[in-house]
């Protein structure tokens, strides 16, 4: 049952930190080092209780939060914010635009999001900014010696300009490792 793959899930992140899995780095922020994916992230006041992907993405099944293969950062307004990885063999800007067709056709997304160049902790990255089914998406596309990392924010559409703050402060924490 899906329920009890998320609550051992839950226990394993729990044991993870016991065992030294999350440590200081960002002030008082608590760092949770992905067991599946190449990246930690600062736990920040707004999540709710992390869970971690129990499966491992390979880069074409369906994307969409709440799936067994990503890390699960939901946030106490509602919002959902989650990190995958896949091994990428081309440009960030053909994993990014690989995974924008997928959320087209699949959540109704905006064909034409509004795209910003960045950098995710060093590396090349790509902002995507967007419409999906009258909700707000964030995705930060970015790839790093092969391997791949998509973070994503969902909220009310009504909150943009406070969802870009919280989604840069959010992505912000993330470090490849």
């Amino acid at each position: 049952m899906r329920w009890s793959t998320r609550a051992a899930a839950c226990v394993e992140l729990a044991l993870l930190m016991v065992a030294g899995g999350c440590g200081g780095g960002d002030g008082d922020s608590e760092r949770v080092n992905s067991a599946r994916y190449h990246y930690s992230i600062a736990l920040d006041p707004a999540m709710t209780q992390p869970v971690p992907a129990t499966e491992t993405w390979d880069g074409r099944s369906e994307l969409s939060h709440g799936e067994l293969f990503v890390d699960e950062y939901d946030l106490d307004n509602g919002d959902f914010f989650f990190v995958v990885g896949a091994p990428v063999d081309g440009t960030v800007r053909e994993f990014a635009n690989d995974a924008h067709r997928q959320a087209v056709q699949l959540h109704g997304c905006d064909p034409s999001p509004k795209i910003t160049d960045t950098q995710l902790d060093g590396a090349e990255a790509l902002q995507y900014d967007m419409l999906c089914e009258g909700n707000h998406i964030q995705r930060v596309y970015a790839v790093k010696d092969g391997r791949g990392l998509i973070a994503a924010l969902g909220a009310d559409a009504a909150r943009r300009e406070e969802n870009r703050s919280t989604f840069d402060r959010l992505v912000s924490t993330v470090q490849w490792k």
